[in-house]
């Protein structure tokens, strides 16, 4: 399945894909780096697409790098992936560039790499819906309206270097729905009624990510 977090700015969108990391206890495939978890590997560029140059026109050429996936189905190791900041990587206002194109060949064979297994999930977060590419948002199953709650009280909380220091404590929520019409209007107007809600503590997940962290694109790392 493909689910999409969606919510502003320190709404804890990335906190609520850690979770999902820390319960499903499998491997994980991720563009941001994750402290005290040891079954997962950062993805590179390369993982997904092969950039090569084109001796005609002198252009990159970008294609799905099918060869890595089908060596992880091989391994028959159910896995998950995780991709923050989405928009950063498959814009909708950058579809016709080679690297979204290839993008968007890889989602829609997600399918395949997953094998049609209900183990094996891939987790995505975006500021605003819209603002990722249409192929991404047209294969999604779920919809995930994050919000946060800072209470008036303290706790002593484990962070990602291993220290604890007393911070505020921080409720997320989560409001899922099955279709993005629904989601948009619950983001646009606070009215809907979602399939479920999810309640948890953030900071027992502060330990696995470094919040301050930037999610950077570049020609290694996705």
């Amino acid at each position: 399945m493909i689910i999409i977090f969606v919510g502003g700015i320190g709404t804890n969108k990335s906190l609520s894909m850690i979770r999902e990391i820390v319960n499903r206890k499998q491997r994980c495939f991720t563009n941001f780096k994750l402290y005290n978890i040891k079954d997962y590997k950062r993805l590179m560029v390369k993982d997904l697409v092969k950039v090569t140059d084109s001796r005609k026109n002198k252009k990159l050429k970008y294609e799905v790098n099918f060869e890595f996936w089908n060596n992880q189905i091989k391994k028959q190791k159910a896995f998950d992936i995780y991709l923050d900041e989405l928009h950063g990587i498959a814009n909708s206002r950058t579809g016709s560039a080679r690297m979204n194109i290839a993008m968007n060949m890889w989602i829609s064979q997600v399918r395949k790499i997953l094998q049609g297994n209900e183990q094996n999930n891939i987790y995505i977060s975006t500021q605003r819906p819209m603002s990722i590419d249409c192929g991404w948002r047209d294969l999604s199953h779920y919809w995930v309206v994050c919000e946060r709650k800072i209470l008036p009280a303290t706790m002593m909380t484990e962070v990602y270097n291993g220290k604890k220091i007393s911070l505020p404590i921080s409720i997320a929520t989560q409001k899922w729905f099955d279709n993005l019409e629904d989601c948009r209007m619950y983001m646009i107007t606070g009215q809907g009624k979602p399939l479920r809600k999810v309640k948890f503590i953030a900071n027992e997940y502060y330990k696995f990510y470094n919040t301050f962290e930037l999610i950077t694109f570049s020609n290694k790392y996705v």
